[in-house]
């Protein structure tokens, strides 16, 4: 990847040693500090879901380093370096069997995402399931695995609307994610310890 010198993501790529993204990389993240009401959904998450892992985003790359992901705003792209903060700790994974054409096809469902609400209704099925589910709405790790459902490429043993960023990383490290060809790319600590 070519980033500008001045780019805070090249600082932070020197000091810790990521060796390059790309398009279709899976991104969980686990969000340390932040304002107390975001600190607090992060938490929820993390103990609803018994997990590390309190977001799931999803890389596009595009010549812009462009992430997409859903946020209780709703579902945006937002550029690379201002994902990167020093307030997460990140683990990202790769398909090695995603090809250009499941790639365009991950992107096309991805992109075409963009502007959906968030789908908070769909977050009570981790507790409640009422057999219902918004397609017009999604949540982080639905997205995930939705876009990558599109590109015929298995990234959760869970319906979507089941899967937490938890279930993904279980996922991918398990033998099936493996046989699926889920790899491990890069562990982040963006804080210093």
């Amino acid at each position: 990847m070519n980033f500008d010198k001045d780019s805070k993501y090249v600082k932070k790529d020197l000091r810790h040693g990521l060796t390059g993204l790309m398009p279709g990389d899976v991104i969980l993240v686990r969000t340390v500090k932040d304002n107390p009401f975001m600190a607090l959904i992060g938490f929820l998450i993390r103990k609803i879901s018994n997990s590390w892992e309190n977001h799931a985003a999803l890389y596009m790359g595009s010549g812009r380093h462009e992430v997409i992901e859903a946020l209780i705003q709703g579902v945006k792209k937002t550029k690379f370096e201002n994902f990167m903060n020093d307030k997460t700790q990140l683990k990202i994974f790769r398909n090695k069997n995603l090809t250009i054409i499941k790639l365009s096809l991950l992107k096309a469902y991805a992109y075409g995402a963009v502007g959906r609400a968030y789908a908070v209704g769909d977050l009570k099925d981790f507790v409640f399931d009422d057999g219902k589910n918004d397609t017009e709405k999604s949540f982080c790790s639905e997205l995930v695995v939705e876009a990558y459902n599109c590109a015929g490429i298995k990234s959760s043993a869970k319906f979507p609307r089941k899967t937490s960023p938890g279930d993904l990383y279980k996922f991918f490290k398990s033998k099936a994610g493996k046989t699926k060809g889920w790899i491990l790319h890069d562990t982040r600590n963006v804080i210093e310890p």
